[in-house]
């Protein structure tokens, strides 16, 4: 499963959902990744550059997909869909 966090607080939201300190992913260049563990499962972490704001890839198995979007949630993320993002972009 993939899943997209983009904005200002995008960084934060991801090193809260992951477990991930702030400062290597901060350190990040656009399109490098990180590996995590988040509840058992593998998350690959990628800085993206896709729009003009800060921005994250995360591409973990697709049974734990709807476990990370809730820990994302709760981290300060808002939902949106795939159309959302075509706009955006």
């Amino acid at each position: 499963a993939h899943l997209g966090v983009f904005g200002p607080s995008s960084r934060t939201v991801v090193a809260a959902a992951t477990g991930l300190d702030d400062a290597p992913l901060a350190a990040l260049a656009p399109m490098s990744h990180l590996a995590a563990e988040v509840e058992g499962a593998a998350v690959i972490v990628a800085r993206s550059d896709e729009l003009t704001v800060d921005g994250w890839d995360l591409w973990l198995p697709a049974g734990h997909a709807d476990r990370l979007r809730a820990r994302l949630t709760a981290a300060g993320a808002v939902p949106a869909s795939a159309d959302a993002w075509e706009v955006a972009r």
